[in-house]
């Protein structure tokens, strides 16, 4: 009877832990499983990609932070950068840069290609790397801005291109980062 209990319990907690939800069936509109805009260094950051969710998640041993941002002056010259990466399914990872511009609050910055200093790139898994380019843009709006606590917030949206000239939409993002 004991050895019978215990499996019995040992069965539940593997199928409950097990067991996760995909957050984009929680919402009737997947905007809103996105992160709330905020301006309070919440750590949060989110957009859909061609229609579906993507935010920061999954785990996986010595492989780094799933939400990553930088913005520093360093030997004249600005750099920002944020990482969004989700390890579940595919490993998808999308990341904005902006090189050798000071930000501003209020201020939108155009996203197009690597050697205009400013671009975003998508990566869906090892292969399927996506890039903003001279015709395929975007853009990023900075809507907060403190350095003494680190904070940065904004918006953006882009569309990017891979090799074989599939596009894809990032739509509706955001995020609200502290950054080093």
């Amino acid at each position: 009877m004991k050895s019978e209990t215990l499996t019995f319990y040992l069965l539940v907690v593997l199928f409950t832990t097990s067991c996760s939800k995909d957050s984009s069936t929680d919402c009737d509109n997947p905007v809103d499983c996105l992160p709330e805009m905020t301006q309070t260094g919440a750590n949060t950051a989110g957009c859909l990609v061609n229609g579906k969710i993507l935010t920061p998640g999954g785990q996986s041993l010595n492989s780094g932070s799933v939400l990553k941002a930088q913005y520093n002056f360093y030997q004249g010259s600005y750099l920002f950068g944020l990482s969004i990466r989700n390890r579940g399914e595919k490993n998808r990872m999308l990341n904005i840069e902006i090189r050798n511009q000071k930000l501003i609050a209020g201020e939108t910055y155009s996203l197009q290609n690597n050697s205009s200093s400013s671009f975003a790139s998508y990566r869906n898994g090892i292969l399927g790397g996506y890039i903003t380019n001279n015709e395929r843009t975007g853009e990023i709006y900075i809507s907060f801005i403190d350095s003494e606590r680190n904070i940065i917030s904004g918006t953006f949206h882009f569309d990017a291109e891979n090799n074989e000239g599939e596009v894809i939409e990032v739509r509706q993002g955001r995020f609200d980062v502290k950054y080093y």
